[in-house]
């Protein structure tokens, strides 16, 4: 630190006034003490920090300890008597109480004034400060969250490329040439993935398919997903190739799937593994079923019997499936739109009722099955997802996220299904606010708007926070 060297000649003429208007000037708050730490004289220049403190010239005749926040007096007992004994220079942080409950941080120096034991207290105003610092928690938490959740994307993206039954390549739409595969193409073209990077995709076919394969592509560019039934690659296995747009980081990519054409619609598993597979199925506490194109059944196990209160299988038999499903052909016409077009549907929530008039809350995958002599089929793997839906109907807790939200849809009119949606923005919006004030009614309350007494009835209506302090 270093001090003025000629202070005699450049100071020796101030005057009380002149000094005082410098110590405004240079501190949002400037404090006089006695030697027994009270408050003789106060300056509070920064307005702001002044209305937040309430009414700061009451505070003369107190003792200045006091007046800080409980956890910071011990500190500030030891930083009055450094400054006593001559020990000056160095800022330390203390909180004061503010008018609104919260704390408000101050940065303060002490300097000695006479030999009496009086002392000059500068503070500087670290709101600013803290608010910065905030913010800068706050953008790194943010990047924390949207980094992990990247990556749990990422993950999940190639858990599902590299098991998925399928060979799966994602082609660039501009370029035509493979980026990445999956092991079951390496194994349909009998090369290592990383050795198809960058060959262009029709290269993989005989020469014959490629006009057809650049057709698929190009009106796969500018319109829906497209099919290339039966194409050739050079290995000599007949396909169909289906082509899907997708976005990327602004690049514009295909995601190509190659389905094996197979004579018979039996399973991977044949020979003596085949009636077990059939058994387990049958047993299984998941129903099973087996539509023609229509969306008629040709077969169901044991448990979709029991979800649909049918006794004799063959009652089944030939009945179509939207018969059962809650909202009819609406969601039959849904799953067979998705499974002519995509092959697979996954994760589809429905209700399927039975003879007694019972709804159950279902959840639907289903795939499209080999062509046989008897037409296209398709697969529907039904799950009872009842007991998990009732934690999220209305009249219990309210829903946590949009996705619980629209598990709703179908099952409860769109009033109540409105009403759910404000009542979770409502909750979500004052539980944001009472986190970013620290929990503090009163800024919160503010933030959004409200009165204080409106804030505590909606408290007490969600159940938020520690109510036994709320005023009547």
């Amino acid at each position: 630190m270093t001090n003025f060297r000629f202070a005699q000649d450049c100071f020796a003429a101030l005057d009380a006034e002149t000094v005082a208007n410098l110590v405004a000037e240079s501190s949002d708050l400037a404090v006089v003490l006695d030697e027994g730490a009270v408050i003789r004289d106060i300056c509070v220049p920064n307005r702001e920090l002044a209305q937040k403190l309430g009414q700061p010239e009451s505070w003369i005749g107190q003792n200045w300890v006091q007046l800080l926040h409980q956890g910071s007096r011990a500190k500030a007992t030891l930083f009055l008597s450094d400054a006593t004994a001559g020990r000056t220079g160095a800022w330390h942080h203390f909180n004061h109480p503010g008018r609104d409950g919260a704390d408000l941080p101050l940065l303060y120096a002490a300097s000695s004034l006479d030999a009496n034991g009086r002392l000059l207290l500068f503070g500087r105003d670290l709101r600013p400060l803290s608010l910065l610092q905030q913010r800068l928690i706050d953008a790194q938490h943010k990047l924390e969250r949207d980094h992990g959740r990247i990556r749990q994307l990422e993950l999940r993206y190639r858990l599902m490329l590299q098991t998925s039954p399928d060979p799966l390549l994602v082609v660039n739409a501009a370029t035509g040439r493979v980026l990445e595969g999956n092991a079951a193409l390496s194994a349909l073209v009998d090369s290592p993935a990383e050795a198809l990077a960058g060959v262009a995709l029709i290269d993989l076919f005989t020469a014959a398919d490629h006009p057809r394969i650049n057709a698929v592509l190009m009106a796969t560019r500018n319109a829906a997903p497209h099919d290339a039934p039966l194409v050739s690659l050079l290995e000599g296995a007949a396909v169909t190739l289906t082509a899907t747009l997708f976005h990327d980081d602004g690049a514009a990519l295909l995601l190509v799937r190659l389905r094996p054409e197979r004579e018979t619609g039996s399973a991977h598993l044949g020979g003596a593994e085949q009636p077990a597979l059939l058994r387990l199925i049958d047993q299984a506490p998941d129903a099973y079923v087996v539509t023609d194109e229509d969306g008629r059944i040709m077969s169901a196990n044991a448990a979709f019997q029991t979800l649909v209160d049918i006794t004799r299988p063959r009652d089944l038999i030939g009945q179509p499936l939207d018969r059962w499903l809650g909202r009819g052909s609406t969601d039959l016409g849904v799953l067979l739109a998705n499974l002519r077009q995509r092959g697979s549907v996954r994760l589809f929530n429905s209700n399927l009722a039975g003879q007694s008039g019972i709804s159950t809350a279902i959840e639907v995958s289903a795939v499209s099955l080999p062509v046989t002599a008897d037409g296209a089929a398709f697969g529907f793997a039904i799950r009872d997802i009842e007991r998990r839906v009732a934690e999220i109907r209305p009249g219990r807790d309210l829903p946590r996220s949009a996705d619980q939200l629209t598990e709703l849809i179908g099952r409860v009119p769109l009033k109540d299904l409105v009403r759910e949606a404000t009542d979770m923005i409502e909750r979500l919006c004052i539980e944001t606010a009472l986190e970013m004030t620290h929990d503090n009614r009163a800024s919160a309350a503010e933030m959004l708007g409200l009165s204080r007494q409106s804030l505590y009835v909606k408290l007490h209506r969600y159940g938020l926070g520690d109510l036994a302090d709320v005023p009547g």
